[in-house]
């Protein structure tokens, strides 16, 4: 609605702290460097940049989709991995904290990050959902099902991703040749070729970078 919520705030250690009720919703933010006039009394302020930020409701995620742009390793220290297509994450159901996903009577064995009977996993936030892609047409095709995993409530783009198969979610597997995501591994009878082609992404040294926008039928 165009309103101004904080102006000639400071940034302090990365960080700007603003005293006022925000919503999920588009924020523009602008940032300055002032300096002192020679004079004294005035103040001269030259702009470093404008940014786009979209605040999301960690809890009300079902209207939105995930747009997968591409997979890395965890320390950042080699080359982006990309995919042969655009894949989104869509029809996101709630399904709640971990106590709400215990209720689900299903195993998740391809969770690395966290160990959920030892570690402190009150903060996780669970979603259910479907990884498409879409069709020549331009409408999105469901490829498989799979669950998200929120576990920095203070940074969206923290989550984990896996593939439901029975009761139970795994590892999503990345085809290195045709650079496909997979629901099952590729199958053939060459072993050199079965253990290049299916990387498997787990969570303890890949991550999934990803935006955020409001779901769209097309």
């Amino acid at each position: 609605d165009d309103k101004i919520i904080c102006e000639d705030t400071q940034i302090i250690n990365g960080k700007i702290e603003i005293d006022s009720d925000v919503f999920e919703g588009n924020y523009v933010i602008k940032i300055f460097e002032v300096f002192e006039d020679d004079s004294g009394f005035d103040n001269i302020s030259i702009k470093l940049g404008e940014y786009d930020y979209y605040l999301i409701d960690l809890y009300g995620l079902e209207k939105c989709q995930i747009n997968i742009l591409n997979i890395q390793d965890i320390d950042e220290k080699y080359a982006k991995i990309f995919l042969n297509t655009r894949y989104y994450i869509r029809d996101l159901q709630l399904i709640g904290n971990i106590e709400e996903f215990y209720d689900l009577n299903k195993d998740i064995p391809g969770l690395y990050r966290f160990d959920l009977y030892e570690d402190d996993v009150s903060d996780l936030i669970f979603y259910s959902g479907n990884i498409c892609i879409k069709d020549l047409y331009g409408d999105f095709k469901v490829c498989f099902k799979v669950l998200v995993i929120f576990y920095n409530q203070t940074n969206i783009n923290d989550l984990i991703i896996l593939r439901e198969c029975n009761d139970e979610f795994l590892e999503i597997i990345y085809d290195n040749t045709k650079k496909f995501l997979l629901r099952e591994e590729v199958v053939t009878d060459n072993l050199i070729e079965k253990y290049t082609r299916n990387l498997i992404l787990t969570d303890d040294k890949y991550k999934f970078n990803v935006s955020f926008q409001e779901n769209t039928n097309r």
